[in-house]
């Protein structure tokens, strides 16, 4: 259920329903509703928190099993194994695979690094 869903991926990204709420535009109390069960969001808002989860609209409203989607990284990943750099393939693989904050630091990472010069 699309309750479950929401309720799990904010919880496993240590996101508040507030903090949910004010990201997708919406009260927090429609937040509350959903994971209730009472109200299922529109799918204007369901395209909100798939994209801010990194999770296919799918993932959320059917019982697709994997919830990771990051189609960038997927694309670098298959340029990288279409060019035999294994290395990076493997670690694009894993970083579409983390969740929200995690990837953020990776992010931040990676620009220090480039920006290094």
């Amino acid at each position: 259920m699309i309750s479950d869903r929401i309720k799990k991926l904010r919880e496993k990204n240590n996101i508040t329903q507030a903090d949910l709420a004010k990201a997708i535009g919406v009260t927090t109390s429609a937040v509350s509703a959903w994971e209730k069960g009472v109200n299922e969001p529109r799918m204007g808002a369901v395209h909100k928190i798939a994209q801010y989860f990194n999770v296919t609209k799918s993932y959320l409203v059917n019982d697709e099993d994997s919830p990771i989607y990051d189609q960038q990284a997927i694309m670098i990943a298959e340029t990288l194994i279409k060019y035999e750099n294994q290395d990076l393939a493997q670690l694009m693989k894993k970083i579409s695979k983390m969740d929200k904050k995690e990837k953020d630091k990776i992010i931040k990472i990676i620009q220090t690094l480039v920006n290094e010069d």
